[in-house]
């Protein structure tokens, strides 16, 4: 209802039957687990909200997808943890920090901010049918395990401002054959590539 400001904790937990969900534009914060498990929840439309909790919306495997408000900075503690038919996510602008789609296997579609300033750990960790992205020119800091087993990322466009890059942030199949890339100077970042993957690095070096 209507000025309601916050949903508690695991308030809607493993409500299956949920089909519908219209939170009101009070709201200002969604507690950990609050919808975790309402696989039948087909649409969520978000408030300008001020955070969400870890795992939030975990395995509602109905939504295929949703849109990011940018009052929200912080989105990195696996919010929408294993919704396996999510398909398209879009971020908008305000959001500095990421790491909320772990296990969404079917996600094909990312539009990123230029206000984002780093992924954070295991942002997109096994999103397996991802297969380019483009992080924006903001990000300073890709974190431990971002891509990891995402297996048919085929393009990837990192930033200019792109200072570190931290272990197994791409797939294990990056690591099996192809040519070495390492960052010039003031970047800590070093891949190696396989032939069919794309990698546009606007501040790195290909080293034979």
């Amino acid at each position: 209802p209507s000025g309601v400001t916050k949903i508690g904790q695991s308030a809607f937990y493993n409500c299956k039957q949920l089909k519908e969900l219209t939170l009101p534009w009070s709201l200002n914060g969604i507690a950990s687990t609050a919808f975790s498990g309402c696989s039948g929840l087909t649409s969520l439309k978000l408030p300008s909200v001020s955070y969400i909790g870890g795992q939030a919306f975990a395995n509602c495997d109905g939504l295929t997808e949703i849109e990011i408000p940018g009052s929200i900075q912080y989105l990195n503690d696996s919010q929408f943890w294993g919704c396996k038919n999510l398909e398209k996510v879009k971020v908008n602008e305000g959001v500095k920090g990421l790491a909320a789609f772990v296990y969404c296997s079917s996600l094909k579609s990312v539009e990123l901010p230029d206000s984002l300033e780093y992924l954070d750990a295991t942002a997109f960790d096994s999103c397996s049918q991802l297969t380019s992205i483009r992080i924006p020119d903001s990000v300073t800091q890709i974190g431990y395990g971002a891509f990891k087993n995402c297996d048919a990322l085929l393009q990837i466009t990192l930033p200019k401002a792109l200072k570190s890059v931290m272990g197994n942030a791409f797939s294990v199949q990056i690591f099996l054959s192809g040519a070495l890339l390492k960052a010039v100077p003031g970047i800590i970042l070093q891949l190696v590539l396989i032939p069919v993957i794309i990698i546009t690095l606007r501040k790195a070096k290909v080293i034979e």
